[in-house]
């Protein structure tokens, strides 16, 4: 499922909005669009999760999306979703990737040096690079500090030294005014939450398209 990477220019990390929960949010936007769903819920157990992300790829049958499980890489499989994305914090990664299987997709957040250095060691394993968080977020209670503009394209650069074409995506507090700065740093897209629950989503895919591209 590498062709997956197709979809990278617009992620959707799932979230509670009001009273809706992860899971129907993330159908609901997947419904209306966002090709691209990285399942992210820290407060349930395996078996509700995993319940969760089966019922999310049988509604993605209809829509042929991209289902990614964030940190439980031990569930992919299981689910028939169609990657993980991990941190440093979240196991080994090349026992991530002996988990999903080398066709599914592997996704690597990239926050600091050490991340660098992780990326380095293991870059065989991983597909795609989440950078940031660019701004605060909302919606992630233990985000690290913002990394702004500067900071990402500083990263941007080392990752480039590493792997000059490994797809790369910014992450965290990201909103429309953002889509011409980081366009021009050569980001391949945005995974956002907040923004894409108070936004239209017919409006925002243009937008997206034409930056990302």
């Amino acid at each position: 499922m590498k062709s997956a990477i197709n979809h990278i220019r617009c992620q959707y990390i799932s979230h509670t909005y009001h009273e809706k929960s992860n899971i129907e949010m993330a159908i609901k936007v997947l419904k209306e669009g966002i090709p691209w769903i990285q399942y992210r819920d820290k407060e349930v157990d395996d078996k509700t999760f995993l319940e969760q992300a089966r019922s999310l790829v049988d509604t993605n049958s209809l829509y042929a999306g991209v289902i990614i499980l964030n940190d439980r890489a031990h569930l992919v499989q299981k689910s028939g979703a169609d990657g993980v994305h991990m941190g440093k914090t979240d196991g080994n990664i090349q026992e991530a990737r002996t988990l999903i299987g080398g066709d599914k997709v592997l996704g690597f957040t990239i926050n600091d040096d050490e991340d660098l250095s992780l990326f380095k060691k293991n870059k065989k394993y991983i597909d795609y690079l989440g950078i940031g968080p660019l701004h605060n977020t909302q919606t992630k209670s233990n985000a690290k500090s913002p990394l702004g503009t500067k900071g990402i394209q500083t990263l941007m650069t080392k990752v480039r030294e590493i792997d000059p074409n490994i797809p790369v995506v910014v992450v965290g507090g990201v909103t429309l005014s953002d889509f011409p700065i980081l366009s021009s740093l050569a980001v391949q897209g945005v995974a956002m939450s907040r923004f894409i629950h108070e936004s239209s989503i017919a409006d925002l895919l243009p937008k997206i398209h034409k930056h990302f591209d």
